[in-house]
């Protein structure tokens, strides 16, 4: 019987080598950010996301901040909450996005140079609203509006109410009151607040937010749909001196006829949950 080969002599066998610091924190970051798209419809806290991934808090924090840097997740500044970020949406889905975005374009320039004001273009991610296209206004002195990529909970902002209150009554019920932990945390408007202006809007085909985000602006938005029934909104942010009762209706018809010679919408973004 022939005896195994006996081994060559030479060099040791080298150790495994071990995961480096850098592979380390990419591999807990993609688990940050899975455990973060898991929950975006709800959104959730450091404390879950750090849970779920496996990782210490402290190092979670550090991650996320990392990714909301690069605008893979956002977090929202009064709930605390952490949800997939603009530029990850973009990424996966884009094609819908950019097609709205663009179709709609021109209509944002023209509402913007007409009305001097700031206009964005926000569309549904999920049970939130979230800004993908503006257009600062012409006036030398203007509010600060919400910047691209800004993400807030369906029914907080005159665009989420919009976009909201243009949905079917059911489908807004379970939005609105799968929102409603998420409404406790924002200072500045109440559930309650926000399911009256989701009725108003209803009977006056506009939305009017006035010293929400800000005491001294108001916003007005109007809702379109798309070729799937998909609800998306166009808001326009102005001073509270600049946005008397007539002036409101007045916006609102310009934000109306600018979109409706454009033709139907394509597709929006997403579907909302």
């Amino acid at each position: 019987m022939r005896s195994p080969p006996s081994r060559r002599p030479g060099r040791p066998r080298k150790p495994s080598p071990q995961p480096k610091e850098g592979s380390k924190s990419l591999r807990r970051a993609l688990r940050l950010l899975r455990a973060v798209a898991a929950r975006d419809a709800t959104g959730a806290r450091l404390s879950e996301l750090a849970a779920a991934a496996g990782v210490h808090t402290a190092t979670a924090h550090r991650l996320l901040s990392a990714l909301q840097d690069e605008g893979m997740v956002s977090l929202d500044p009064d709930t605390k909450i952490y949800n997939l970020g603009y530029e990850i949406l973009r990424i996966a889905g884009s094609a819908k996005h950019l097609a709205t975005s663009s179709h709609l374009r021109a209509a944002l320039e023209e509402i913007a140079d007409t009305l001097g004001d700031d206009v964005y273009l926000a569309v549904p991610a999920g049970n939130d609203g979230i800004v993908v296209d503006k257009v600062e206004g012409t006036l030398p002195v203007r509010l600060v509006s919400p910047a691209i990529g800004s993400r807030r909970p369906l029914g907080v902002g005159a665009a989420a109410i919009a976009i909201l209150a243009a949905m079917p009554p059911d489908q807004a019920r379970r939005i609105y009151e799968a929102n409603l932990p998420r409404y406790e945390g924002i200072p500045w408007i109440t559930a309650e607040e926000i399911w009256q202006e989701m009725s108003s809007t209803r009977k006056r085909g506009y939305t009017v937010v006035k010293g929400h985000m800000l005491a001294e602006a108001t916003a007005v938005a109007v809702a379109f749909k798309d070729h799937g029934g998909v609800p998306v909104a166009i808001a326009v942010t102005a001073t509270n001196s600049r946005m008397l009762p007539e002036r409101r209706a007045m916006i609102a018809e310009v934000i109306r006829a600018r979109v409706e010679a454009l033709g139907p919408l394509p597709l929006a973004a997403s579907r909302s949950a």
